[in-house]
């Protein structure tokens, strides 16, 4: 929708500079994200590296890519060998809340994404006696950074990105703290 022209702006989208003709990547980023996994409470499963989830029923979504985070993980969800262990969810309801859903139901066994976000769907699902989050996760961090479009008049363009570009290089300490706790969240460390 950004690259369309529909939407101005999108606060986060994975940088790659093949994209930057579809559109313009603000310079700083949003988070440099640490991701971990989710699985059922009494699940003893820990991530070590792509062997470790064969076997295992994965859920993602349509399009959703990894490779910047594990090479490995990508190629393993992309290989139709593999196709019976990786449920790709889809459709208009929220996503993240189904597959957790589909976790406590036993129907997949774990799912990988940014910690901030399966924090928050942890808690606002209330399912901390259901599941649980692990480490470690896949081996780098998500970048994600905002796209703004090619179709809004550059000069606007400019002045949003500069607007994002002073506005998160001033949430920091206190400030980013706060933010978080407003969602419930922390950073591991």
């Amino acid at each position: 929708m950004v690259a369309e022209g529909v939407c101005d702006l999108l606060p986060e989208y994975l940088y790659s500079s093949d994209l930057e003709k579809d559109f313009v990547f603000a310079t700083e980023e949003t988070f440099a994200y640490t991701t971990a996994f989710v699985i059922r409470r009494e699940d003893p499963w820990r991530y070590n590296g792509i062997e470790s989830i064969r076997g295992k029923r994965i859920a993602t979504g349509p399009g959703w890519d990894y490779s910047s985070m594990s090479v490995d993980y990508q190629n393993y969800i992309d290989d139709r060998e593999n196709a019976d262990f990786v449920e790709v969810i889809a459709g208009y309801d929220d996503v993240v809340d189904r597959v957790f859903q589909m976790i406590k139901e036993g129907r997949v066994d774990l799912y990988a994404d940014n910690e901030l976000i399966l924090q928050y769907v942890l808690h606002k699902l209330e399912l901390n006696d259901e599941l649980k989050i692990v480490h470690p996760g896949l081996e780098k961090k998500l970048h994600e950074r905002p796209i703004f479009s090619r179709k809004i008049p550059a000069a606007k363009r400019q002045e949003l990105i500069r607007i994002w570009d002073e506005g998160r290089m001033s949430i920091n300490g206190k400030r980013e703290k706060m933010l978080l706790d407003k969602y419930n969240v922390t950073f591991e460390h």
